[in-house]
């Protein structure tokens, strides 16, 4: 990728997060510290939900380091805004023009672009074996998969060895840091959030297409609006046992996060 590509794709991105930064700012201006609304916030989007009902097992999860708290809930509403404004509305459009078997089809094809990262991290971690794995999940699923539309490599069993940036860095020690509210991408933490826009960088596929902006964008808003779809089912469960929608998440995300990191271990 060339000197003038680089910089433009980080004075894009910069841009984009300035924006939102002063948007988030602004919008939440006066806005009381409890925050009510019949709408999910859009950062639920990067937290996957279980198929079962979910109890908090943990009185880890409930502690979280959050000295941010005033800010992120500011956070936390500009991605009630935005979802209520545009990412439900997509979700709910996008429901309605696909049918579930090419819902399935796309939830797969992104799932596979994701194999690439998965394999380079599992070789940074040390794991050989769980590298050739994601690597022959990529292969199997792109060539006969039709470009990773259908899974034949789970058909096989070749299940998913998922990694990132958080997984090496928790493995080699680096401390997660506060929990922190992103704006759009949700709850996370200083480490995660910076391992966010690591993995954009290091993602070889996005490296085999010579980061080509257009395509990162439309794979961001695609993946977004696939996941914002699947947690609709979510909604109504969330705003009936939820008193502080904020609180409620982080604990969640917390819980998740400490099983994540144990099942590691």
């Amino acid at each position: 990728m060339s000197p003038y590509n680089l910089l433009k794709l980080a004075t894009i991105n910069y841009i984009l997060i300035l924006i939102v930064l002063f948007l988030a700012n602004n919008i939440a201006i006066g806005s009381d510290e409890n925050i009510e609304s019949e709408d999910w916030s859009s950062a639920q989007i990067i937290v996957e939900m279980p198929d079962h009902d979910h109890t908090f097992q943990s009185e880890k999860a409930s502690t979280i380091h959050d000295p941010y708290e005033k800010f992120n809930r500011k956070i936390f509403a500009f991605n009630k805004f935005m979802d209520r404004v545009f990412i439900k509305p997509a979700a709910l459009g996008y429901r309605r023009i696909f049918p579930q078997f090419v819902r399935n089809r796309i939830s797969s094809f992104l799932i596979n672009l994701q194999e690439p990262l998965y394999c380079l991290h599992n070789l940074l971690t040390l794991e050989p074996k769980k590298a050739m794995q994601s690597f022959s999940r990529f292969t199997a699923n792109t060539i006969f998969g039709v470009l990773g539309l259908f899974d034949v490599a789970k058909m096989h069993g070749l299940g998913q060895k998922r990694k990132t940036s958080r997984d090496t860095f928790a493995k080699y020690g680096f401390p997660s840091g506060a929990y922190i509210m992103l704006p759009i991408f949700g709850p996370s933490t200083v480490r995660d959030s910076i391992c966010t826009v690591l993995d954009f960088v290091v993602d070889p596929l996005d490296i085999a297409i010579s980061y080509n902006i257009e395509f990162i964008i439309v794979k961001i808003i695609v993946d977004g609006v696939v996941k914002r779809e699947y947690l609709l089912r979510y909604d109504d469960k969330i705003a009936g046992i939820a008193l502080d929608e904020y609180a409620f998440m982080r604990s969640f995300y917390a819980q998740q996060y400490f099983r994540d990191m144990a099942d590691e271990k």
